[in-house]
């Protein structure tokens, strides 16, 4: 269930953000590292009205890896001289296309200074057809450049720019391609589990604990105990999956880095609250294993637990909470060592994942430790 509530959020969370994907995300995503799969589509060099000597080279391009509708492409303005009025203006069928950033270089080579100014134009090509881009009054010197215009024919089919990487040919197969990834996802999340737990399921608890001083679990228990860290790194890794066949398919849409460290930090940190809850509390005494085992009876009586295991290695025990408890129950768990006992208190593995206890695995194992002492100091008056 837990995981198909990912896969919806995943979906709509998808298409949310290829529907308001701003234009600064898609320049964001040009400038910051995926130009080599933003190439150029189409590209006019721009000339100045009126003859000249030496002209200014500058040229307009379409910078896209994929031309269909709903893509997202770069129109690049590239003039090795500042124009004379900045920003420039650029039109699209007519329409001004609003500047989202520029940058500028300059190189000095054997004593030669040469420069370059860049302005990007993010847009989404939202239907098919046919497309005209040109500079309207583009001017360096005094001069006018307006000859040169890109002309672009987007049939319905779209096509691909970038000749590495065919896109699904239909929303069909997206879907399926998500479906694989997530299918993917949940069998190496239970394959990672039964590799890391089948060990130690395996060894006798008694035994497991007295050498680690923490609870063994078991691939189905693991998969409860870890259920919500497991659950933010399949966040963490659906998104980045996301990310790269977006990339290799063009779909558009790239999640932001930030968006992506979320779940893994939260997994990561979670991960470590559930891991501490495992660990054993030390509780010196001198009862024998007879009189631990008959004082777990009446402890079990009073609070209404019920005993799983009672031997002469350890005590196993799960509480019965009412329907309005906020917690599905909890196993109590006595380890004898020694002169001490190994005492730990989780929230019932066998029941349903609860990252929180609101007290009561404290509570339990505060009410064994106040049980033994209260014998102990029994015992000691009754030899007096």
């Amino acid at each position: 269930m837990k995981r198909c509530m990912v896969v919806v959020c995943l979906v709509a969370l998808a298409v949310f953000a290829r529907a308001e994907e701003s234009d600064s995300s898609i320049i964001a995503n040009f400038v910051s590292g995926f130009s080599e799969l933003y190439q150029k589509a189409y590209s006019s060099r721009i000339l100045p009205t009126d003859s000249v000597e030496a002209s200014v080279m500058c040229e307009l391009s379409v910078r896209a890896d994929s031309l269909r509708v709903g893509s997202a492409v770069v129109l690049v303005l590239e003039c090795d001289r500042r124009p004379d009025v900045e920003p420039p203006i650029l039109v699209a069928n007519g329409q001004s296309i609003r500047l989202r950033s520029n940058s500028s270089s300059t190189v000095y080579s054997n004593g030669e200074k040469s420069s370059c100014y860049r302005y990007f134009y993010p847009l989404r090509l939202e239907t098919d057809g046919h497309y005209e881009f040109w500079c309207k009054d583009l001017s360096f010197g005094g001069i006018a450049y307006d000859q040169g215009m890109v002309i672009l024919d987007i049939p319905p089919s779209g096509y691909t720019v970038n000749s590495c990487f065919e896109p699904p040919s239909s929303p069909t197969s997206r879907v399926w391609i998500v479906l694989g990834v997530v299918a993917f996802c949940v069998v190496a999340e239970w394959l990672l589990f039964r590799l890391c737990f089948h060990k130690e399921g395996d060894e006798p608890l008694a035994d497991f604990v007295l050498r680690t001083r923490h609870l063994p679990l078991t691939t189905s228990w693991g998969m409860t105990h870890y259920a919500l860290p497991s659950l933010m790194a399949f966040v963490a890794f659906c998104m980045l999956l996301f990310n790269l066949f977006s990339l290799i398919y063009g779909w558009g849409v790239l999640l932001p880095i930030w968006a992506l460290c979320i779940p893994l930090l939260l997994a990561l940190l979670l991960f470590r609250v559930q891991r501490n809850r495992l660990d054993f509390e030390e509780v010196p005494t001198d009862l024998s294993v007879e009189e631990i085992g008959t004082l777990f009876i009446e402890l079990a009586e009073e609070h209404e637990w019920t005993i799983d295991h009672l031997g002469h290695d350890c005590i196993v025990a799960h509480t019965n909470p009412s329907m309005w408890s906020p917690t599905w129950g909890e196993q109590i768990f006595v380890v004898y060592d020694s002169g001490r006992v190994w005492l730990n208190s989780v929230n019932n593995l066998d029941r349903r994942s609860s990252i929180v206890s609101f007290g009561y695995t404290r509570r339990n194992v505060r009410w064994v430790v106040e049980a033994i002492l209260g014998r102990e100091q029994q015992i000691g008056r009754k030899s007096v």
